[in-house]
């Protein structure tokens, strides 16, 4: 059948198991034909079968055999590279192991059989080679010439790890991709300026995305469906973590570390948080694990989440367990203009009446209790404000509302105006001494600390107004991310004013 295939010129196809391979093996050499292992590079293969003019060729890479076609033919010494990997195929061929090189460059080569016996000494094995006897395909393929190689000519990444082989540490084992730790920090963020995207230390074949007008640094990665991929992390700071795994079939992300050493190693998993965060150390070093099924490649993301919107303003308080002491902060509250303003309330002799103005229906319920005259002159002061997307603290004279102070906030900045006897030193008086020099610089936006020891117990300015960090002084935090005016009076000691 061989032999008149052949002679009419009739090419066909066949897929069959392994347990046919020496008969194909026979019709093909009698047909001139040529052979694929499904269990190989079958693509590549296929892909240089139709592309390039040379035979097929047999390389052993330590115990295992893959096929393909060199773009040009195979001379020590030459300079083509087939995979693409800058390493030219003549490299990644080890000559030492080649049954005989001739002075022009060509060769002749042992069987894999011979390869495998040649690697062994009486019982001790002196090549990675001999361990290829115990490859399922060397009793169907042991009789076949083969080119033994330090890695795979036909293919940029020999161990299928994502390093090219001209950046791989260890070529014929699996490492996992590096996750540049410095790229993805996103402690710059919300503080008016804009984050640069960082060149990685060390090859990786992520892609890092910087975006700031949402806040993110991130790294994108693309894998094969079907297999487990590993990433390695390690830390510069106490950060929390957010990993995506974006397989749409039976996605997982698996996170752990080496703990000991020798026979008392052990593997430690991390668990995430109930926002699927994974809060990691400094310094440790970090193995992510991920694996997605499915028909096409996936991606996995990788990024920092050290960060928590908060409009209203906050609590952040250490997590129980941290390393604390009285010069770390245990409870940080983070404080609105708008809560300011509802907080800094006082009775100063009984003498005032304070009362905060955000909306329309708020000043139309003042002006009810005004003389016409007052009313339309206030209206029209304090209506400005509120147009503008500010608010207003109007503080009158119980006895006589022609005596009146207007604080008017608008962006961050405070200024006052008003008519009457009413003294800038009582308006003062309405703030508590600790907060005055903020207040004065136009920094509304407060951050009240509570130590361990009440006598460090501060107010700054809270710099990324509307975020607040989950991170402070290499604590880890939780934040809660509402606040009430009580709760700001009670942790900062202001007094308050009852008849609100």
């Amino acid at each position: 059948m061989a032999d008149m295939l052949k002679q009419k010129g009739i090419r066909t196809s066949v897929v069959t198991t392994a347990s046919y391979y020496k008969t194909y093996e026979s019709l093909a050499e009698t047909a001139d034909g040529d052979m694929f292992l499904m269990t190989g590079d079958f693509c590549d293969e296929m892909f240089g079968f139709i592309c390039y003019g040379t035979p097929k060729m047999n390389v052993v890479i330590a115990d295992n055999i893959v096929s393909g076609y060199f773009k040009e033919p195979l001379v020590k010494g030459g300079d083509c590279d087939t995979d693409g990997d800058t390493l030219s195929d003549s490299e990644e061929v080890d000559w030492d192991n080649v049954k005989e090189v001739h002075e022009d460059g060509t060769y002749e080569l042992y069987t894999w059989k011979e390869l495998c016996q040649k690697s062994r000494l009486w019982f001790l094995e002196v090549e990675d080679y001999a361990g290829g006897e115990s490859n399922p395909l060397f009793e169907l393929m042991g009789g076949i010439e083969v080119i033994p190689a330090t890695s795979n000519p036909f293919s940029a990444d020999t161990d299928k790890d994502y390093y090219p082989d001209n950046r791989d540490e260890d070529i014929l084992d699996t490492n996992p991709m590096y996750i540049y730790d410095a790229g993805i920090n996103d402690s710059g963020f919300h503080k008016g300026v804009s984050v640069a995207v960082k060149e990685s230390d060390k090859f990786t074949d992520g892609k890092l995305t910087v975006n700031n007008s949402e806040s993110t640094a991130k790294y994108s990665f693309t894998r094969r469906p079907g297999d487990f991929a590993y990433f390695t992390l390690k830390p510069d700071a106490v950060s929390y973590y957010k990993f995506t795994n974006k397989a749409n079939v039976a996605a997982s992300v698996t996170v752990s570390y080496e703990k000991g050493w020798g026979l008392w190693e052990e593997t430690v998993y991390v668990d995430p948080d109930s926002n699927g965060t994974y809060l990691l150390e400094r310094g440790k070093e970090y193995t992510i694990e991920i694996y997605g099924d499915g028909y096409s490649d996936y991606g996995f993301t990788a990024e920092q989440d050290n960060w928590v919107y908060a409009p209203d303003g906050g609590v952040w308080e250490a997590n129980d367990g941290e390393p604390l002491s009285e010069y770390k902060p245990i409870k940080q509250y983070y404080i609105t203009p708008k809560l300011l303003a509802d907080s800094l309330y006082t009775k100063i002799d009984n003498d005032f009446k304070i009362t905060t103005i955000y909306t329309q229906k708020d000043l139309e319920n003042v002006m009810k209790s005004l003389e016409p005259e007052l009313r339309s002159q206030l209206r029209e002061e304090i209506n400005t404000f509120l147009t503008a997307g500010g608010f207003v603290v109007l503080i009158m004279d119980v006895s006589s509302h022609e005596k009146y102070k207007i604080l008017k906030v608008v962006s961050n900045i405070i200024t006052v105006s008003g008519a009457g006897m009413l003294g800038s030193e009582r308006i003062e008086d309405l703030y508590i001494e600790h907060i005055e020099d903020v207040l004065k610089e136009g920094n509304l936006h407060i951050c009240y600390s509570t130590y361990m020891t009440k006598y460090y117990n501060n107010y700054t300015p809270w710099t990324t107004e509307r975020y607040i960090p989950k991170i402070q002084f290499d604590i880890a935090g939780s934040v809660n991310d509402s606040l009430s005016y009580r709760t700001v009076q009670d942790a900062c000691g202001f007094p308050s004013f009852d008849n609100r």
